[in-house]
């Protein structure tokens, strides 16, 4: 896409460092274009509205690239830019009052017109999270609906990887430039989505990863998306953050509860306890809130034995070792590796290395 002078203004203005909303504030009373290339004729209003200091600061600025080298940086990265005045911008995300202005994009521009659901949680999910944000990942995108998330470890990461493996398409939004792979082990994920999805931030290239940045990043992330889906969270996480911002965007809150000892649960328990979000146990939870239609698909249920739900639930939250599992279920060890073995079969379970299993 070839950046307009429009969009290049739009770029300039974004990159001064000055609150969101005095960027609305100068965007409502000015072209960007005009604003840098005939500030003296819009002196007085942006004075009498914002303040003289601010006039000269945006007269003075000339922290970045000039037009034609910047066009060529992004068009070496193959990265188009959406001003909040063009018609894909994501309707839904121009409608809040801290709507960034610009948004840097990487891949299908498309996705910004579907649906999209959001989950996100913590960096350190536990076994249960793990799988939690698996199983809604795989079937919500099967259902249609593009995943947004951070692109951080743990949860975020889970939910793209997931996304992509099952032909899904999703949205990683950055707290950096759009050329700044973080976390760097990442880095398989980031070019996967590049080319298969869409990579998305407010930021210009080559943008270090501040650590405010993610507060900010994750308002996109909500703005986005029609709900907001956590599987697994501390309760001053950033994750919380989001939630937060989803809460006060009026969209929809998923959370999944978790065991009241685990520290990786605390936020989304905390959060159930006062009533600030829908307490959601499967995907179907989300698609009936959000009134989508769920696919048509085969019967994949299984009727558990006694036996096999005695092992199931001893799995649900923990993984376990072979001997572990035979003195919770009172098992010989004999029928429970015959037993074990038809669940992996029937892939309820799966075996892990040094004789563990889990879910």
């Amino acid at each position: 896409m070839i950046l307009t002078k429009q969009q290049y203004a739009y770029c300039k203005l974004n990159a001064l460092e000055i609150p969101i909303a005095k960027k609305r504030a100068i965007v409502s009373l000015a072209s960007p274009l005009n604003l840098f290339e005939a500030p003296d004729a819009y002196r007085d209003a942006i004075a009498s509205n914002l303040g003289l200091n601010l006039y000269n600061k945006i007269v003075k600025f000339n922290q970045f690239p000039p037009y034609d080298t910047f066009a060529q940086t992004l068009d070496n990265l193959n990265v188009s830019v959406l001003t909040i005045e063009d018609s894909l911008y994501p309707q839904c995300l121009s409608e809040l009052d801290d709507a960034p202005i610009i948004l840097y994009c990487m891949g299908d521009l498309s996705l910004l017109k579907t649906n999209m659901v959001a989950i996100v949680g913590t960096r350190n999910p536990t076994h249960y999270g793990k799988g939690i944000t698996q199983m809604f990942a795989e079937e919500l995108v099967k259902n249609g609906l593009t995943i947004v998330s951070g692109l951080a470890r743990g949860i975020d990461g889970i939910a793209h990887e997931t996304s992509l493996k099952n032909n899904g398409k999703t949205i990683a939004v950055l707290g950096c430039g759009i050329n700044i792979v973080y976390p760097a082990e990442h880095n398989y994920l980031y070019k996967a989505i590049s080319d298969k999805g869409l990579i998305i931030s407010e930021y210009a290239p080559g943008t270090r990863p501040y650590q405010h940045h993610f507060p900010e990043r994750n308002r996109i992330i909500s703005g986005l998306s029609m709900g907001v889906i956590v599987p697994e969270a501390g309760d001053k996480s950033g994750s919380m953050i989001t939630v937060n911002m989803a809460l006060d965007y009026g969209r929809e809150v998923f959370l999944v509860p978790g065991n009241i000892n685990s520290p990786a649960s605390s936020g989304c328990n905390d959060k159930l306890k006062h009533l600030q979000g829908a307490l959601v146990t499967h995907p179907d939870d989300v698609l009936l809130t959000l009134g989508l239609e769920k696919t048509a698909s085969k019967d994949d249920s299984v009727q558990l034995s006694f036996e096999e739900s005695l092992v199931y639930n001893s799995l649900l939250n923990n993984v376990m070792h072979f001997d572990q599992l035979a003195e919770v279920t009172q098992m010989s060890p004999k029928n429970l590796n015959s037993l074990l073995t038809r669940m992996e079969i029937m892939g309820i379970i799966k075996k892990l290395a040094g004789n563990n299993y889990a879910i």
